[in-house]
């Protein structure tokens, strides 16, 4: 595992990438994504508009997030077996939840961003993601 490979929900950044902040030059206004190592920078308007973490190997053809989850200023284990409870008990009660039968969403709001952690539940259920964007006005 490389060091470099680290999800900071905490400060909203991914392998150095910040959540609203302006987009490198390499990626040329386009989403970046590394199925392989299990997550997505995605852009909009030259701006890296979310962070995009897969847990559940195979979900959109992502493999598992191969870094480390740092949360509450500490390396937290988390896989697709978390549970809700799990998540509530590292980042506390969401602000909002949905179940559409398929999916159970639990939204995290508070620092300047949203932290979307979505469990499926026709497979176990699994946890499938974690995105972070920035909050809106």
């Amino acid at each position: 595992m490389s060091n470099k490979n680290i999800f900071n929900i905490d400060d909203a950044t991914l392998c150095g990438y910040r959540v609203g902040s302006i987009a490198p030059k390499e990626f040329g206004n386009e989403h970046y994504q590394n199925f392989e190592e299990g997550y997505a920078v995605y852009v909009l308007e030259n701006r890296i508009s979310a962070i995009f973490v897969c847990f559940r190997p195979g979900y959109r053809e992502f493999e598992s997030f191969t870094g480390e989850t740092v949360a509450n200023r500490e390396v937290w284990q988390v896989d697709e077996y978390t549970t809700r409870e799990d998540v509530e008990d590292v980042l506390g009660r969401p602000t909002k939840t949905w179940n559409d039968g398929v999916e159970i969403s639990a939204r995290h709001t508070g620092r300047g961003k949203v932290v979307d952690v979505i469990w499926n539940i026709a497979r176990g259920p699994t946890l499938d993601y974690i995105s972070i964007e920035p909050t809106t006005s």
